[in-house]
């Protein structure tokens, strides 16, 4: 199946993922409770606000990945994180374009 019909039949899945989950358990027992969309972003909004009391906001960093993260880029400005960085640039575009160019500018 290629890339494009697996996003495609993903979405149609009936056992994809519907709404959220928050882990119940330790780590590697893998318990998770299904969730609304507002208990998540309390969740969240929670552990973030307590790593920001004890560490400062600058002690968290977001690795971004094309156009879809930049309201995640928005939200750490405004949390007060400075870090952001786009991995993918080594793993994706990069080799990409760099091909490109080795290829078509010759």
């Amino acid at each position: 199946m290629s890339k494009r019909n697996w996003r495609v039949g993903s979405h149609y899945d009936p056992e994809r993922l519907k709404s959220p989950l928050i882990r119940k358990s330790l780590r590697g027992e893998e318990k998770w409770v299904e969730v609304t969309w507002s208990e998540a972003f309390d969740y969240i909004a929670e552990k973030m606000n307590k790593i920001k009391v004890e560490y400062g906001p600058e002690s968290m960093a977001l690795f971004s990945h094309g156009i879809g993260g930049t309201f995640l880029k928005h939200m750490m400005r405004a949390y007060g994180c400075p870090n952001e960085t786009a991995p993918s640039f080594a793993q994706c575009r990069g080799p990409r374009e760099t091909g490109f160019r080795l290829l078509l500018e010759m």
